[in-house]
């Protein structure tokens, strides 16, 4: 099959290292991994997304990538009018559309209305507008305004969680039946040891690390590691806490950890590459991700299959891949519950090894190999 995959940004990573200024999220990551599942079935796979410049064309056997030329940049997302018209040159037998910003879907959509290609609709969560008056909640709040008509165009429509499915209140606008296909991980060889991995990031092999990954936004509650990270600072002289991503809180963050006096057991280490991330994920001890709202969640399995405990806030996703007590930590999205779970784990080391060991175990379950077969399943459902 010829199949389009849509979506607002796409990974600068191999085989299609493009700049290193680029940051993108989980769904970028997720389209990543299902186009070289499918490159790897012998499908011709066509990738429409925008750059953080001038328009940019990559190939890798039977990807191909297009980043159009970017015109808008919004919080760390790149956005292209070019996306709307550049694709409809190509000869597609499916449209994937990826809905995490409104530009894949509102792209994928018009090509699916020019060419009369089936489509298939993967939403990845709801969208926070923001401030009314804002660039960005004019943006999406028009963008909700025509999400149900978007949603009945396609085909088939999938989401990546039960508990979202029930939950969401942008699936709530679509009548047929929704598909769940999880998010999967892929593994990166044999795990080192936590001590060389520790090194290998140039840190205190002896130290303690809890980690967050993710957009610096207000639902991901980033600042609550840094209450947690003043309050049990005596109890653990060897605690440190390291926190990976780049958004509109960063700015605040970094203010905080100086009034508080945190820069000694506190790094703030912005977007990082795929390679530095993956290897924070084995250095760490805990990773904690406390969000009000998530769809799926991707960087708690991520740690998982480096063999980090999670921490994660009690929310329909995390309760799909997370045991607590068996496998993570399962609490409430409050500084208070983040405190209590982490210092669980900090008390009981070989508990930790056993959870992490879980962890990992369940991971594996979420295999891209599986996944792609099942993407395959609803492509040709639609053909």
């Amino acid at each position: 099959m010829r199949i389009g995959l849509f979506t607002t940004l796409f990974p600068s990573k191999p085989p299609f290292e493009f700049d290193d200024s680029y940051q993108w999220g989980g769904v970028a990551e997720v389209v990543y991994e299902l186009a070289l599942e499918l490159n790897e079935r012998g499908h011709d796979v066509f990738v429409f997304s925008a750059s953080n410049g001038p328009k940019a064309v990559q190939r890798h056997q039977n990807v191909t990538v297009y980043r159009f030329e970017k015109h808008v940049e919004m919080r760390s997302a790149y956005l292209s009018a070019d996306v709307l018209h550049g694709p409809l040159s190509v000869d597609l037998d499916v449209v994937h559309l990826h809905r995490g910003l409104p530009s894949a879907a509102l792209a994928g959509t018009l090509y699916s209305l020019r060419h009369g290609t089936p489509t298939v609709f993967t939403v990845h969560g709801n969208m926070d507008p923001g401030p009314l008056f804002s660039a960005k909640g004019v943006l999406l709040r028009g963008f909700n305004l025509v999400s149900p008509w978007l949603l009945s165009r396609a085909d088939r429509v999938t989401t990546v969680t039960s508990g979202f499915r029930e939950s969401s209140r942008y699936l709530s606008a679509y009548d047929g039946d929704v598909r769940v296909i999880p998010n999967g991980v892929s593994k990166d060889g044999e795990a080192v040891p936590v001590r060389d991995a520790k090194e290998g990031v140039g840190s205190d092999a002896d130290a303690t690390h809890v980690l967050f990954v993710g957009n610096l936004m207000e639902r991901k509650q980033p600042d609550l590691l840094l209450g947690m990270a003043e309050e049990l600072r005596d109890e653990y002289s060897d605690l440190r806490v390291v926190i990976i991503g780049d958004g509109p809180m960063r700015s605040s963050l970094k203010r905080t950890i100086e009034e508080r006096g945190l820069s000694d057991i506190v790094r703030l280490l912005g977007f990082v590459d795929e390679a530095t991330k993956l290897r924070w994920y084995r250095a760490a001890d805990v990773v904690c991700l406390p969000s009000t709202d998530e769809s799926f969640g991707l960087t708690p399995l991520e740690a998982a299959a480096r063999r980090t405990v999670p921490v994660v806030s009690d929310l329909p996703c995390f309760r799909e891949y997370v045991e607590d007590g068996e496998n993570g930590i399962i609490t409430a999205p409050t500084e208070e519950g983040v405190v209590e779970a982490v210092r669980t784990l900090l008390d009981d080391p070989e508990r930790r090894r056993t959870m992490a060991e879980r962890a990992e175990e369940n991971a594996s379950d979420y295999d891209w190999e599986v996944l792609a077969d099942e993407y395959v399943d609803v492509y040709r459902s639609v053909v």
